[in-house]
Formats: structure tokens, C-alpha cells, sequence
């Protein structure tokens, strides 16, 4: 059996640099810390507070839902990171508004008005309320907007009597609506936006939901579905990588992730941890992706680095006081922002997961380990 001796000037010298490596490999697990932000409390006038619809999406430390007043009806709710209570977002003359999605700046959602529910976009105060209901687009009976990036606002709008959807996007009017419904699809929904992308997902006649990616009108659409699953949906992309989830035969839903292709597709799905049999990805930086896993009744918030096997729990980073969490929003640092609940009361919380900063610089100690080893060469004997 052959041994490597390492030729160092001194012990002492070994010593440091085994350290060193030894100190990285255990922090290779733990890039990533988790802080809880701020709980979500009823606001004052408010009876209760919930999610407006599958869930509440955080951007950056923003979180938006909506609360019940005592009247009975919903208000949009906005919450930042630092202020004291929560912003109610409802316009004057909407009896009823839902905010759903947020980019840290700007507000979407919806609201009713005569009857009838309008996609709404908001900057931070309910006197700056935009009616997103297409006035320049025909049969929309109601609107939702869905997310919003920037510039651009995504959702769907509804035919009256059938209710069938087209995805919708929104430049910031009413009037700038466009119908992004594709030929051979008789409803689709736009779920996100980043750059000049737009995803979501939509249904064919005598087959199932095929996850889509849009890039300004209806006839750029790309279906990504891919093979082996009944369905799929997709929900965020950075604007050149789009995330979402598939059902698998069986009825088990996998995160997925795409690179503007069908054939493209990585089932995300953890093969390096276990317990999980779902998963779903919500959000992505082009390097990082976002979303959680159920394991039994319990949600966790998950991180991937591109393959099933690159599997973060994020749930772990979290003080033991939360738990249900999922994590929606991946910035462009890599920091990653969700939800979590407190299981006593089940009080929300807005949460983040900040990568620790010691990672890169034990990193370079390592680095600098190696480069040295490669510099005193090696002896066999």
C-alpha cells in the first residue's frame, strides 16, 4: 500500500493546514444560516390574517397576504422587514382585496369591485392602487395578477359564465394587458416573470397541464413539459432558468428545473436525503433553486445547486421554534427568504436564510492548503 508523506517546513505548519481543511469540510454543510425576520400578527382592526390563495410569496424582506376585518371582508395586507405593523393595501371602493405577490417594491393581486375581481398593482400604500382589468383586450369577465417583476406584471383573466383563464401580462396599465393564451391550449396561467420571460403553465383538450415559458405574447410560448409526468407547472424563473414541479404517475409531485427546453428538464426531487415524497421548486437565481419538500405531514424549505443530490433542508437552520417552513425567493447574492410558523400559536414568520459569511474565507484557507501541498510536492513510500 502506498503513503503520501507532505514535505512542510515545519509540524506546525501540518497542523495549520489540516485545521483548516478540516474546519472547511465540516462547514461545507452549514453554508447557510437561518434568521427569523419578523412574525405576522393580525394588525390592529384585524381579526385574523391569511395566505391570498396557495401562499404568501416573500421578495427581499417584503411578505404580502391579506386579513379579515371585522366587517367580514379581506383587505390586502403588506409587511416589510422594521415596520411595526402591517400595511392594508385595499383601495377605495373594492369591497374585498387579496395581495399575492411582491418584488420588494411593488404589489400584486386582486380586488372586488362591482361584483366582479380586478388585478390590482400596488407601491406600497393602498392610495396607489393601479386597475390592472384589461381595458384593451375583450371576454374578461375577472382578472388576478400573480406576480410581478419591475416593469412587468403576470397573472390570468377569466371568460364570463365559463370562467375558462388566459394568462395575462401587464406592463403597468390596464390598457397594456396582453393575451399570452397559445394556440392549442384552452386556458393557461402566468405564475412569474424575470427579464423578458414569463412562466406558468397551461391545459390542452384530452390532456393534461403542460408548464410553460412565454417571452412577450402568446406566440413565443415553449412547452416545457417533460417526458414521464402527467403534469406540470412552472412558477419562477431568473429570466434564463425556470423552476416549477411535475406529477409523476403515482401521483408524487418532484421540483423541476429548466433551461428554456422540454428535453432540458432536472428532476430535482432529493436523492441525497430522505423522508421526502414530494417536492416542489418556487423560485430560482440561475445557480440556486428554492421551494420545500413534505416529509409526512410537515413542510421543510429546501435549496438545490442544480441536481436532486445537491439537496439542502433549510428547515435545520432554523431556531427549533419554527417549523413549517418554505422557502419562495433566491436573490442574486444567493440569500433565500420564505416562511415558517410557530407551532404553538401558528403565528406566520417571514424568514431568511443568509449564506455565513466564514464559508468563503475557510474556503480560501482551504484553497491556499491545497496550492501549498502542490508546491512542496510529495513523496511515496
Amino acid at each position: 500500500m502506498s503513503t503520501y508523506v507532505l514535505r512542510f517546513p515545519s509540524r506546525q505548519a501540518r497542523l495549520w493546514i489540516s485545521a483548516s481543511i478540516l474546519t472547511f469540510t465540516s462547514a461545507a454543510f452549514a453554508d447557510y444560516k437561518g434568521i427569523d425576520l419578523y412574525s405576522l400578527p393580525s394588525p390592529p382592526g384585524f381579526t385574523s390574517i391569511s395566505d391570498a390563495g396557495s401562499f404568501h410569496f416573500v421578495s427581499a424582506t417584503q411578505m404580502v397576504g391579506a386579513g379579515t376585518v371585522a366587517s367580514g371582508n379581506a383587505n390586502a395586507l403588506v409587511w416589510s422587514n422594521g415596520a411595526p405593523t402591517a400595511i392594508n393595501l385595499n383601495p377605495p371602493g373594492f369591497a374585498d382585496s387579496y395581495a399575492i405577490g411582491t418584488d420588494g417594491l411593488h404589489q400584486v393581486g386582486y380586488g372586488m369591485v362591482d361584483n366582479s375581481n380586478h388585478a390590482l398593482l400596488w407601491s406600497g400604500t393602498a392610495a396607489s392602487a393601479v386597475d390592472l382589468h384589461p381595458t384593451n383586450l375583450g371576454g374578461f369577465a375577472e382578472s388576478i395578477a400573480m406576480a410581478v417583476n419591475m416593469r412587468q406584471q403576470v397573472g390570468y383573466g377569466t371568460a364570463p359564465v365559463t370562467g375558462v383563464a388566459h394568462a395575462l401580462l401587464w406592463h403597468g396599465t390596464a390598457s397594456s394587458a396582453v393575451d399570452l393564451n397559445p394556440s392549442g391550449f384552452y386556458e393557461s396561467y402566468a405564475e412569474g416573470a424575470s427579464g423578458n420571460q414569463q412562466i406558468g403553465y397551461g391545459g390542452k383538450l384530452g390532456d393534461y397541464y403542460h408548464a410553460l415559458l412565454w417571452t412577450g405574447d402568446a406566440s413565443t410560448v415553449i412547452d416545457l413539459h417533460p417526458s414521464g409526468f402527467t403534469n406540470s407547472y412552472a412558477f419562477g424563473t431568473d429570466g434564463y432558468q425556470q423552476v416549477g414541479t411535475g406529477l409523476t404517475p403515482d401521483a408524487a409531485s418532484h421540483a423541476l428545473m429548466w433551461t428554456g427546453t422540454a428535453a432540458s428538464v432536472v428532476d430535482l426531487q432529493p436523492t441525497n436525503l430522505s423522508g421526502f415524497e414530494d417536492s416542489t421548486a418556487y423560485d430560482t437565481n440561475g445557480l440556486v433553486q428554492v421551494g420545500f419538500g413534505r416529509t409526512g405531514d410537515d413542510d421543510h424549505a429546501l435549496l438545490w445547486h442544480g441536481s436532486a443530490d445537491s439537496t439542502v433542508d433549510l428547515q435545520n437552520l432554523l431556531p427549533q421554534s419554527l417549523i413549517e417552513s418554505r422557502a419562495y425567493f433566491v436573490d442574486s447574492s444567493g440569500n433565500v427568504f420564505g416562511t415558517a410558523v410557530e407551532p404553538t400559536t401558528g403565528v406566520m414568520h417571514a424568514v431568511e436564510w443568509i449564506q455565513v459569511p466564514e464559508s468563503s474565507a475557510l474556503a480560501a484557507v482551504a484553497l491556499a492548503g491545497v496550492a501549498l501541498i502542490r508546491r512542496r510536492g510529495r513523496t511515496f513510500a
